[in-house]
């Protein structure tokens, strides 16, 4: 009896476990001028051009 508790306990917890929030969240982009990471290049660019203008050419 105690084998199966213990199996389906353990089967149970794996899939009752939600996946990482940083999985879905990472943001792989980062501002060479202050380190803030971004999901996409437009956002990065979007950033870039209003926080950091005078770094524009």
């Amino acid at each position: 009896h105690r084998q199966t508790h213990v199996a389906g306990d353990s089967a149970s917890a794996d899939m009752s476990s939600p996946p990482s929030p940083l999985a879905s969240t990472a943001a792989p982009l980062r501002c060479p001028e202050c380190g803030k990471r971004f999901p996409s290049n437009t956002r990065l660019y979007s950033h870039i051009r209003t926080q950091h203008p005078e770094n524009q050419s």
